[in-house]
């Protein structure tokens, strides 16, 4: 039995991580048995739901432990842990950290559309130390790719 709400696309692997959820919450019993209930249906409608939201927005790829912490406190800092980084490697900063370093705007203007200015001195910034910067604004964190 598929479980996907009418009209929605089914994630790769959304079945069974609902089969071992509902298995889990309801004390071991399994899948079959549970087939027949409401719990299930209504449980299975809401974790698609929020499958796809973790799909769309990244939630699902959680940042992995070797990815450095750059030191932001200032451009100098930036620049001597940029340098120390390997080629082809990413670190990152906190957006806020960003904010202060190259942004004039308010909090949630920075780097935005309105913010050229920002944009422009930290992408400038990245290219002479041969990086690439990478927006994460889910993760609120910008990311440099040394290279």
């Amino acid at each position: 039995m598929r479980y996907t709400l009418p009209g929605q696309m089914e994630l790769p692997g959304t079945q069974e991580r609902i089969g071992d959820l509902a298995t889990l919450v309801l004390g071991g019993s399994r899948r079959e048995d549970l087939e027949g209930s409401g719990y299930c249906r209504q449980e299975t409608s809401r974790m698609g739901v929020m499958s796809l939201i973790r799909w769309l927005f990244g939630a699902d790829a959680a940042a992995p432990s070797d990815v450095m912490k750059l030191d932001g406190t200032t451009e100098a800092a930036l620049a001597r842990s940029l340098s120390a980084l390997p080629s082809d490697e990413r670190g990152w900063i906190t957006f806020a950290e960003a904010r202060i370093l190259f942004s004039t705007e308010g909090v949630q203007y920075a780097f935005g559309e309105t913010d050229q200015d920002g944009r422009r001195d930290i992408e400038a910034f990245a290219a002479r130390h041969q990086s690439v910067i990478n927006f994460m604004p889910v993760e609120v964190r910008v990311y440099f790719v040394r290279r």
